[in-house]
């Protein structure tokens, strides 16, 4: 293709071949700008033409993109429209799944509750049959019983004829028996009295003699017989008498243990009435442990006071016993060692009193082991509590729940003798080893001891209306029957219990209640006993050792010299 310029380019146009300056000089000129306007146009055509092409193609492009963009508007409002639609079905579906669980929990709820409300019901209705049932059976053992007590009436009083006979026969023999041997027994003082006095009279000669002193006293050997022959006669027994009065005691402490039981039994009563009883019961118990603990030595009046308060708190306490289920009696003579005339007693009140002693004997365990002055608080409040219970038990003292716990703790002190060897041996002689060792069970046996004698050396002699529950003869027996083991059968236990019996701190009231008796114990125990010794045991020369320095305590204590 030819260009437009070699088309109309003027050195081409020749006429003849000769140039034609002038001529075409102006049309080449109009030519080129001919030419140049056709060029620019066609230019500008050409740029029209791609601005068109171009504007046209931008069009098309934002006409694409605009449909695509609405296409994908179109499938994004698909995809919501389809995912709310998913969503919707799900929860419909969620909701349905709730409400039939809902529906399922509620059915099974309903027959969970009418199969209770059925269990409910066919307890119910063996609860009435077991009640009536009951209430038939006790009715039944209600008839059985009456007529069992009409029969054990008739056969208790038939009995209780024959008892008043034989014990109208033996307290005239007792009487009897008794004015001769306190007749015995003045005889004997009368004896030993003139001797003393001879003895005194030499002994007021001599250098250096101790007088003005109710407690200074010499005895010489002469003065000392066996104490089987010093002690009335109304006091000497037999191993086996005293074995079947320790036994009879066990039976009693035995009978309380079954009455404790059955009282506090009550604690797993259904019944209203009886759980708030026992609520009190517990409360009472609780007040009687507290208030032993707060007994005060010394003779000060506010001390005194104190105690004086306490036994009136414990006296109180027993009265309210009395209103523990009244109509739950037992007969006192079960309770007893000698027979009375049968006097029924509440069960509420045996076993506060019974609790009361176990409160007791475990502050003996305690206070009178470190303190001997203890051992005399124990020994006042004691006799002074149990001298009241003549008056909630038919005029007799039920002091023989005390013994009968004592009789288990410390049997040595009833006279029962035995093998010290082995667990069991030393378990039937109180001392349990699974609780206590030798550094423990000594001290304290020493400290039962001590109450012991605080107890049963008591002068009741201007009490006008109390009776001493712990005669003085207790004292006597238990020191006498110890005195008395042979040799070959004497005990550690028996060494360590005299040590308690015969504390400094009560041979004064020995001896008032038995002068020159007294004395020749004394003498028999700090230095007779120990020597008669078995030589093969070292534990019981340890103890023979402590009990001949009692000899020396009692000059330097007491200014006692035997």
């Amino acid at each position: 293709m030819s260009s437009p310029g070699a088309r109309s380019s003027p050195s081409r146009r020749r006429v003849n071949g000769y140039h034609r300056h002038s001529q075409n000089e102006a049309q080449s000129a109009q030519l080129i700008e001919e030419l140049s306007q056709l060029l620019l146009d066609d230019d500008r055509s050409f740029r029209r033409r791609l601005d068109e092409e171009a504007q046209a193609q931008q069009k098309r492009h934002v006409e694409a993109l605009e449909r695509a963009l609405a296409h994908h508007d179109a499938i994004r409002r698909s995809a919501e429209h389809t995912y709310e639609a998913i969503q919707l079905q799900q929860e419909r579906e969620r909701l349905a799944r709730e409400a039939e669980e809902r529906r399922r929990v509620e059915e099974q709820r309903r027959r969970l509750e009418q199969e209770r409300e059925a269990q409910r019901r066919r307890e119910e209705e063996q609860r009435r049959r077991a009640e009536e049932e009951e209430r038939q059976r006790r009715e039944q053992a209600e008839r059985e019983r009456q007529a069992a007590a009409e029969r054990e009436a008739a056969r208790k009083q038939q009995e209780e004829a024959a008892r008043a006979r034989e014990q109208q026969a033996a307290q005239e023999k007792a009487a009897r028996d008794k004015e001769e041997s306190e007749k015995k027994a003045r005889e004997d003082a009368a004896a030993a009295q003139a001797q003393q006095q001879r003895q005194s009279q030499v002994a007021s000669q001599a250098p250096g003699s101790h007088s003005g002193n109710p407690l200074d006293v010499s005895i010489g050997p002469a003065a000392v017989s066996t104490l089987s022959n010093a002690a009335p006669k109304a006091l000497v027994s037999t191993i086996d008498d005293r074995m079947r009065v320790h036994e009879a005691y066990l039976r009693i402490h035995r009978r309380l243990k079954v009455l404790r039981q059955e009282v506090d039994g009550l604690k797993n009563s259904n019944a209203p009435d009886q759980q708030r009883m026992y609520a009190q019961l517990r409360e009472k118990k609780a007040t009687i442990t507290k208030t032993m603990g707060q007994l005060l030595k010394g003779e000060s009046e506010q001390n005194k006071k104190n105690n004086i308060d306490k036994i009136q708190v414990i006296k109180e306490t027993w009265q309210w016993a009395q209103s523990f289920f009244p109509n739950e009696t037992i007969d006192i003579n079960e309770v007893r060692v000698e027979p009375v005339p049968p006097v029924p007693v509440t069960k509420g009140l045996v076993y506060i009193i019974n609790h009361t002693t176990k409160a007791i004997i475990k502050q003996m365990s305690i206070d009178a082991v470190a303190d001997p002055k203890y051992a005399d608080v124990i020994g006042v409040v004691t006799a002074q509590i149990f001298s009241g219970t003549t008056q909630l038990s038919g005029g007799h003292a039920m002091s023989d729940t005390f013994l009968a716990k004592f009789n288990k703790v410390h049997p040595v002190l009833f006279g029962k003798v035995g093998s010290e060897k082995g667990a069991e041996a030393l378990k039937g002689l109180g001392w349990d080893t699974s609780q206590f060792n030798k550094d423990q069970a000594f001290p304290r046996f020493v400290g039962m001891s001590r109450c012991f004698a605080a107890i049963t050396l008591r002068d009741f002699s201007r009490a006008k209306t109390q009776v001493n529950p712990f005669p003085n003869r207790l004292f006597w027996e238990a020191v006498a029957r110890i005195l008395n083991t042979p040799s070959q059968d004497q005990m550690v236990l028996q060494y360590v219990t005299l040590q308690g019996l015969l504390d400094p701190e009560y041979i004064g009231k020995f001896i008032r209640h038995y002068g020159n008796m007294a004395l020749a114990v004394l003498r028999v125990a700090v230095k007779d006993f120990p020597e008669r010794r078995p030589q093969d045991n070292n534990t019981i020369r340890q103890q023979a050792q402590v009990l001949s320095s009692f000899c020396d305590r009692y000059e330097l204590e007491c200014n006692l010299h035997l």
